[in-house]
């Protein structure tokens, strides 16, 4: 069931165990994704989240709570941080949560003329599979402001990809095309400061 996952997650999550023979037992994720709509159908049970979520096949606990100040070692962010009025804060207060070296996966759009004329035009204005007016054109970020971004949070992208869907098969796969949807897998570094000996005069 891994390959259902974006490459850069699978490879986040036994990198941020210690544990060889269980790599992702003991491992904490947080998943920041959009709320359903008010018309969507109510949430589906345990049981069902069971069956159908991923983290879930693989044997992972999974539980919808609130944010906490508890700190997590993977924090995954799905199409959100195009939605938020302060974007580096955001990132810097998902950085918080995270523990040092924890991973970090990422998932927005693009600024870009080819990703206006999909995700808004095409998506929101002509087929109608997204309610008008959910993505604003300022508010979209390229993968350079979200490098720049994230590694204001002590957080460093070590992989891009691209997302692409494929109208034949009815699925999405990943590419090196950043033009649309991208992910990008960092990690989160700290800076031991350097201890500066004084000598006596």
């Amino acid at each position: 069931m891994l390959r259902r996952l974006p490459p850069c997650l699978r490879r986040a999550l036994p990198a941020s165990s210690s544990s060889t023979s269980a790599p992702r037992r003991g491992v904490r994720l947080a998943e920041h994704g959009q709320s359903p709509p008010q018309s969507a159908p109510p949430p589906p049970s345990p049981a069902t989240q069971k069956d159908g979520a991923p983290l879930a096949r693989m044997g992972a606990t999974v539980t919808g709570i609130d944010a906490a100040d508890e700190s997590i070692k993977i924090a995954r962010v799905h199409a959100v941080i195009e939605h938020v009025d302060n974007p580096s804060e955001f990132c810097g207060s998902l950085s918080a949560l995270t523990v040092p070296n924890g991973a970090f996966v990422i998932s927005t759009i693009n600024r870009s003329i080819r990703a206006f004329a999909t995700m808004i035009v095409a998506l929101e204005y002509i087929f109608h599979w997204i309610p008008k007016g959910t993505h604003h054109w300022s508010k979209l970020v390229t993968p350079d402001e979200l490098v720049q971004m994230l590694e204001k949070a002590s957080i460093y992208v070590q992989e891009m990809a691209g997302i692409g869907y494929n109208p034949w098969r009815g699925d999405f796969s990943m590419s090196k095309d950043t033009s649309v949807d991208y992910f990008a897998y960092g990690i989160k570094k700290v800076e031991t400061p350097s201890v500066v000996s004084q000598t006596q005069a």
